[in-house]
């Protein structure tokens, strides 16, 4: 490994006050050659200005700034990042601690490596050819890195650590050493490594992002990369700072595949369609479980949830009878006969047993325990996800295990349980255990079920949402009240805009979310037209400062 100035270039530029961004810390580390290298690590304390990419937005960035053909999966191997929130994008979450900056420096290595010996990646990146005019490719090249046009205190740092290469590399080739050195230190600047934006100029507590700025936070918004041409032509000529223009540009991105795959990781992280894996009911009482019905389960969530978003809304995704199933699949839900052929196949499921995601087998089955249904799980998922009710932890001590006796139905061990009279009433009684308890006629594999083990089951509940208590007799029922539901629609919005926004929803959103969340609601509004609604919105284009 070759010792390189990691981060310190350009960390912070004093001669710019509208671009300057101080490290906080710094960390040392010995190179296996001996040297030492001291390099500040920046910390997103200040995480309106600063947002660290996600490893997915990294991985992203690093294909299309250097027009990779596939992913590098470098990122795989970053260290994984203690979330807090739902979503693995929200600032104040991320961080670049040590390992973390080991890990980066070396990947800059191993693509500066495969740029330098790939002719195809050579022409894109090395034009204008830094042999030619170092300057020049600078000026190009490294402000595509930093992502705005870079100061001409960063251009003179940049050809010095050009001009340092042959000291380091020793090639025979000073220019193919610069041009390696500038681009492994770029990789790891900060002004790649995080979402900047400029300090600006205040006003009524605000800050209006530039059009640099701008670009670069819609474009991790809804494509979870960097910016693609038109949209840096956008920020250079200002245009994207024009109302109109800046309007049909969301709209251009909304449409576009990329949008697509970043609104999929979206309700992929929000729905845990991940979590599917850890399926493992008693293959005794389930023979016909196997890895083959979790792919299922998963894929079935996945392009569910991306037909409901590109071409539906909120109410639809609570009560549509529309999904998509294989053999298998089809065989659990009792529907078909579709194609053996590999592909899952645009079904209707039985009204009278399904309406909408949360009648999913997949997700039925992922709150379940090993051989029943577990309504406190069930309970929980819908209460947290769906109407975004911040549950207490259990108290200390509390026995998880509910109690079997062969003579009750699950219902009823739970109540026994954890309902009115027991430890868990208020928190279980109130919240959990109602919504729970309208999935009793599924079962662990979320299997429709007339009875259990032949007592005879009970979906019923009451339970009491912002705008006041609602009552019903199964899962169906409770589907269509939570798909007219003014809580679920705002809590849905939330979810949006915390993934959009890359942060926790403040009181200053309580108004746009409820406006949308009334939107959603009252119009029916598309899931897409949402999306768009909260990028247009004009807290998106700045930034509060207290």
């Amino acid at each position: 490994m070759m010792p390189l100035l990691q981060f310190v270039l350009l960390s912070c530029d004093s001669e710019d006050p509208t671009t300057k961004i101080e490290p906080t810390t710094t960390t040392t580390t010995t190179t296996d050659t001996g040297t030492v290298v001291t390099a500040p690590v920046p910390l997103t304390d200040n995480h309106d200005r600063l947002a660290r990419l996600s490893h997915e937005q990294w991985e992203n960035t690093v294909v299309d700034l250097l027009g990779l053909r596939e992913p590098t999966h470098l990122s795989e191997h970053f260290v994984t990042d203690a979330t807090h929130g739902t979503f693995d994008n929200e600032s104040h979450d991320l961080f670049v601690n040590p390992v973390l900056w080991q890990q980066y420096l070396i990947a800059a290595e191993a693509l500066t490596d495969q740029v330098m010996t790939t002719p195809e990646l050579r022409d894109r990146v090395f034009d204008p050819d830094p042999k030619v005019d170092p300057e020049a490719w600078i000026r190009a090249f490294v402000a595509r890195v930093h992502r705005r046009p870079l100061t001409d205190t960063q251009v003179e740092a940049y050809l010095e650590l050009f001009a340092t290469g042959a000291e380091v590399w020793n090639s025979g080739d000073a220019s193919e050493d610069g041009a390696r050195q500038v681009l492994q230190t770029a990789l790891q600047s900060p002004w790649f490594l995080y979402r900047t934006e400029s300090e600006g100029t205040p006003r009524d507590g605000i800050v209006d992002l530039d059009a640099w700025d701008l670009a670069s936070k819609l474009s991790y918004a809804l494509w979870n990369t960097m910016p693609d041409d038109e949209l840096f032509a956008l920020a250079e000529s200002g245009e994207l700072l024009d109302e109109e223009v800046y309007a049909a540009t969301v709209r251009r991105m909304v449409t576009d595949e990329r949008a697509r795959h970043t609104l999929q990781d979206l309700h992929d992280q929000l729905f845990k369609i991940d979590s599917y894996a850890n399926i493992a009911p008693d293959v005794t009482v389930y023979p016909q479980f196997s890895p083959d019905l979790v792919r299922a389960f998963q894929d079935e969530a996945t392009m569910f949830l991306d037909d409901v978003v590109q071409h539906g809304t909120v109410h639809d995704m609570m009560t549509t009878t529309r999904t998509f199933v294989n053999p298998p699949l089809a065989d659990l839900y009792g529907v078909g006969p579709v194609p053996d052929d590999g592909e899952m196949h645009a079904v209707d499921l039985d009204p009278s047993q399904r309406a909408g995601l949360l009648t999913l087998a997949g997700r039925l089955a992922l709150q379940a325990d090993p051989t029943t249904d577990s309504p406190i799980r069930r309970g929980i998922y819908v209460n947290t996800t769906v109407l975004c009710v911040e549950l207490p932890p259990p108290p200390a001590g509390v026995n998880p295990q509910i109690p079997q006796d062969p003579n009750l139905t699950t219902r009823q061990r739970v109540d026994a349980y954890t309902g009115d009279g027991t430890c868990g009433q208020g928190c279980h009684s109130t919240y959990i255990n109602p919504v729970g308890f309208a999935y009793e006629h599924y079962g662990a594999l979320g299997e429709w079920r007339d009875d259990e083990r032949g007592l005879p089951l009970d979906a019923s509940a009451t339970y009491t949402f912002d705008d006041g208590p609602r009552s019903w007799n199964d899962a169906l029922e409770l589907a269509s009240i939570l798909g007219s539901s003014p809580q679920v629609h705002d809590c849905y919005v939330q979810h949006l805009l915390t993934y959009l926004y890359q942060r926790y929803p403040g009181m200053a959103d309580e108004a746009l979310i409820d406006q949308l969340g009334t939107l959603s609601l009252t119009d029916d509004a598309p899931i897409l037209d949402l999306v768009a609604d909260l990028l247009l919105d004009p807290s998106f284009r700045v930034r509060a400062i207290e």
